[in-house]
């Protein structure tokens, strides 16, 4: 018996002794399995051995391990997998594994947006709106139109899937209330609030991906034509929304990359979006400009368009993500003969009298409306003021 005993615990000493050194073994033949589109960062580099660093080296070659040992990626997405698929539950704080399915990202207050402590206090309410009217001020002077656009957030349109939360959560948010207060205000500024379109379509069309941050293809169409119509009505533009053909495909998403089950987990129901007839966009380049608006605002994207077909109007879109995907940027440019999409809510005077526009479009998503609101020609003070 105590040999049996004995041959036991020899057998699980070596057994554990191998797993542990499995990983360095194996480094040399698999090679690194650190994947920066996941992970969202750099993978931790080799440290060198010195004196001078010397007592750094055990957690500098901690961190370098921990993301570089052999088959890192497998493991990481098996214990994201077993994590989500069995338990329901999130492997980062970064994201909220909801009901039937369905991820949230949880950073930048997006899950507040649905609590009272997400609504801005009449301090902020009032800054915005002081901002606004600057920006109002200024357009007015240069004889340009100025139009606010508003996205709501994933969390804000489908609350009911998220755990502790249910459908009437979306009654009233932050997009609703930053709407009313500037409206109330002052109801000759252009301020397109999407929500209350989205909604209505919500019982029959899903608006939003299931694991990702971002509305999907016909969510952002039904966002699309509401802003084209917004337009017209307002006498800004006279041209009606692009008919399109949706064609299914499937797409691994944001969150799933995130939380590392690509691959493991069934792809994101999603479609191409063609327009219908196509039109005669084309986007084109010019690297001087580029250079130059880079240089001041460091956007994270620049897109330029032209379309003969269309009326001799100019529009320039600061926008962030929600304009940047899903061919948003192929159908707005349709209804101006020149469009420039910088992916930035710095409106620089210098990049307006750049692209000397007739329309400026700023659009942002609902859980950076105080970023977007407040990020505005610091060197213009007059115009605060309402001169």
């Amino acid at each position: 018996m105590a040999k049996e005993q004995k041959a036991i615990h020899i057998i699980l000493f070596w057994a554990f002794t191998i797993l542990l050194l499995l990983p360095f073994a194996l480094m040399p033949v698999l090679g690194a399995s650190f994947d920066t589109s996941v992970e969202m960062r750099e993978s931790a580099p080799s440290p060198e051995l010195s004196l001078v660093k010397l007592a750094d080296f055990p957690k500098l070659y901690e961190d370098y391990f921990s993301d570089n040992f052999a088959a890192r990626n497998n493991f990481v997405n098996l214990n994201s997998f077993i994590r989500y698929a069995i338990f329901n539950t999130s492997s980062t704080d970064s994201i909220a594994a909801g009901k039937d399915g369905w991820l949230y990202y949880t950073d930048e207050e997006n899950i507040d947006l649905l609590r009272s402590s997400g609504m801005y206090s009449e301090e902020e309410l009032e800054a915005f709106f002081d901002n606004i009217v600057m920006m109002q001020n200024y357009y007015d002077s240069k004889g340009v139109e100025f139009i606010i656009v508003l996205i709501p957030s994933k969390s804000t349109v489908y609350p009911e899937y998220i755990c502790g939360f249910d459908e009437q959560s979306n009654a009233y948010t932050p997009i609703d209330q930053v709407t009313d207060y500037i409206i109330s205000n002052d109801p000759s500024i252009h301020i397109i609030n999407v929500k209350d379109e989205l909604l209505k379509y919500k019982d029959d069309i899903r608006l939003y991906f299931k694991t990702d941050t971002h509305w999907n293809y016909e969510g952002a169409y039904i966002g699309y034509r509401y802003i084209i119509e917004y337009l017209n009505d307002s006498m800004v533009i006279d041209s009606q929304p692009q008919n399109v053909l949706f064609e299914p495909n499937t797409k691994l998403m944001d969150l799933s990359k995130m939380l590392n089950i690509g691959g493991l987990y069934d792809m994101d129901e999603a479609y191409n979006i063609s327009v219908l007839p196509s039109n005669h966009t084309e986007e084109y380049s010019d690297e001087g400009l580029e250079e130059t608006i880079n240089g001041i605002a460091n956007p994270f994207e620049i897109h330029m368009y032209e379309n003969n077909d269309a009326d001799n109007l100019s529009v320039l879109i600061f926008h962030d993500s929600f304009i940047a995907s899903w061919n948003m940027k192929g159908l707005l440019s349709a209804h101006f003969s020149k469009t420039a999409f910088i992916w930035t809510y710095y409106q620089s005077p210098q990049i307006i009298d750049l692209i000397n526009p007739d329309v400026v479009i700023l659009e942002c998503t609902e859980r950076y409306i105080r970023e977007a609101l407040m990020t505005f020609m610091p060197d213009l003070p007059d115009y605060r003021k309402g001169s």
